[in-house]
C-alpha cells in the first residue's frame, strides 16, 4: 500500500501511467464490441421479420445490390446516430471527468476528434451490417413469399448463439470487474492510515520533492 498511494508518479495523476492507459483503451473496445455484437443479434432478428418486404423489393426490380446497399445504410446510420449522442454525452461530462482523473482533457475534444469518431463510426456500421446484409442477399422472393423462408439457417443460428454467449460473458466480466474496484476503493478510502490527522497541519508537496528536503522540512 505504501509503495502503491505513495508512487510520485500515481500523485500526479493515473493517465500517467502507459499500463493504465492501455488498459482503459482496451476497456473501451470491449464496450465497443459488446454494443456491436448486440446491434448484429438484433439487426439479424429484424432481417429474418423482414423477409417477405426484402422478396417485395426484389420483386418490383430491387437489384441486390441495392437491398444489400439498404441494410448497410441502416446500420451506418444507426452507428452515426449512437456517435453523435456519444460526442454529446462526453462533451458534458468532459469536465467532471477530467478532475476525476487529474489531467486537463479540455484540449482532446476538438473538431478533428469529432471527425475521426464519426469515421470510425462509420467503418463499425459497415462492419455490424455485414451479417443482416449478406441475410438479405441470401433472401429468395418465392420461399419467402410462400412462407418458407421464415426460418434461420443452422449456422446462423450457431453465430448469434456465440455472439449473445461472448456478449453476456463479457458483460458479467465487466460488472464483476468494476464493483471489485469499488469494493477496493471503498476499502482503501475507510482504511485506518496509522495516524491521526486531527489537529495537524497536512499539505501536498510536489512529487518531485527530493527525499532529503522533505526530510529537512519534516524536521
Amino acid at each position: 500500500l505504501s509503495q502503491q498511494n505513495l508512487d510520485p508518479d500515481l500523485a500526479r495523476g493515473v493517465t500517467q501511467n502507459k499500463g493504465v492507459l492501455q488498459g482503459l483503451t482496451l476497456l473501451a473496445f470491449v464496450i465497443l464490441l459488446l454494443a456491436a455484437s448486440n446491434y448484429v443479434n438484433l439487426a439479424q432478428v429484424r432481417t429474418l421479420q423482414r423477409q417477405r418486404e426484402i422478396a417485395l423489393h426484389k420483386i418490383l426490380g430491387a437489384s441486390t445490390q441495392r437491398v444489400v446497399a439498404q441494410f448497410l445504410s441502416e446500420s451506418i446510420l444507426v452507428c452515426v446516430i449512437a456517435a453523435a449522442l456519444g460526442c454529446v454525452l462526453a462533451w458534458l461530462v468532459l469536465p467532471a471527468f477530467s478532475e476525476f482523473l487529474g489531467i486537463d482533457l479540455n484540449d482532446s475534444f476538438s473538431l478533428a476528434s469529432v471527425l475521426t469518431c464519426l469515421v470510425f463510426a462509420i467503418l463499425l456500421g459497415i462492419l455490424s451490417g455485414l451479417l443482416p446484409a449478406y441475410s438479405a442477399f441470401k433472401v429468395l422472393p418465392n420461399a419467402a413469399l410462400q412462407g418458407r423462408g421464415d426460418q434461420e439457417s443452422a449456422q446462423g443460428q450457431k453465430l448469434r448463439r456465440i455472439l449473445s454467449f461472448a456478449q453476456m460473458s463479457a458483460a458479467i466480466a465487466l460488472l464483476a470487474s468494476a464493483l471489485a474496484v469499488a469494493w477496493q476503493s471503498h476499502f482503501l478510502a475507510n482504511q485506518n492510515v496509522g495516524y491521526d490527522t486531527r489537529n495537524l497541519i497536512t499539505m501536498q508537496l510536489p512529487g518531485d520533492t527530493a527525499k532529503q528536503r522533505i526530510l529537512a522540512f519534516a524536521s
